[in-house]
Order: C-alpha cells, then sequence, then structure tokens
C-alpha cells in the first residue's frame, strides 16, 4: 500500500485507500479498528509549507457502520491545538466539513492534522469501521 502520509496513533489501525471511491469520485481512506471504552483512536499527518491553500477548513464526507463522534484537530506553528467535533451517524455518506473559526487565518500556521474517534470516550466498544474522503493524501490523490 502505499504511504498515504497518515500515522495511526495506536496500535491495530488498519488503513486502506480506496481510489475513487468517496461521494463525488474523491479517494478514501479507510479505517478499521476494535475500540475499547475510554479509548480514543487517530490518526495524523504532518502538513509541509505550502502543502494546503484557501480557507483553513476540512471539506470532508464520512461514512460509517455505527455512530461515531469525530474531531479534526489542527495544531498550529505556536503548538496550539485547534479543534472542530461533529458526529457521524451510519450508512450513507454524510458531510463532514470541519472548520475551525478561532483557529489560524491560513493553512501556513498549520504543523499537523489529527482526526479522532472519541466514540470511546463515551463508553463505545467493539469494531469500527470508517471512510473519510476529502482528507490530504500524500499518494493517490486527495
Amino acid at each position: 500500500m502505499p504511504d498515504l502520509g497518515w500515522r495511526a496513533l495506536q496500535p491495530g489501525m488498519e488503513q486502506r485507500l480506496e481510489v475513487g471511491a468517496g461521494p463525488h469520485g474523491q479517494d478514501v481512506l479507510a479505517l478499521l479498528y476494535t475500540m475499547s471504552p475510554g479509548g480514543t483512536y487517530a490518526i495524523e499527518r504532518e502538513l509541509s509549507a505550502g502543502e494546503l491553500n484557501g480557507p483553513v477548513e476540512l471539506p470532508l464526507w464520512g461514512k460509517a457502520t455505527r455512530v461515531l463522534h469525530l474531531a479534526a484537530v489542527i495544531v498550529d506553528e505556536r503548538g496550539v491545538e485547534h479543534e472542530c467535533a461533529l458526529t457521524l451517524v451510519p450508512d450513507d455518506w454524510r458531510d463532514l466539513t470541519m472548520r475551525f473559526p478561532s483557529g489560524p487565518a491560513s493553512w501556513a500556521a498549520v504543523r499537523s492534522i489529527r482526526l479522532e474517534d472519541r466514540t470511546g470516550l463515551l463508553g463505545g466498544q467493539g469494531p469500527a469501521s470508517v471512510k473519510i474522503a476529502g482528507l490530504p493524501l500524500a499518494a493517490g490523490g486527495s
């Protein structure tokens, strides 16, 4: 599998690329993991200078097999975290555009992006399968 630029922060998270499988033909990052109560499951990606442009938001689409409580966290050049959290309901593709109104004005000030599933913090457990379209990928498109 090509390096997509995202790394799992917990062991046991499987990642795979699904080319053109998104709701608008985007490439999809598919994640599979088993959550336990009290746990957070996350992937993270460091950004290079000039890699992203435009407004500091993530126009994502998500699809899951169960209700998930997701958060996108961006870390700015000062190490300050800015987050946006949304609930993803199962079945069809859902708009998950993540906005950071109190965050940096430009992507040039963002050093990393982290996508977290916080469902385990609310007592969730068991297998989770989620597909995310619109994430910046190092290879295979975005």
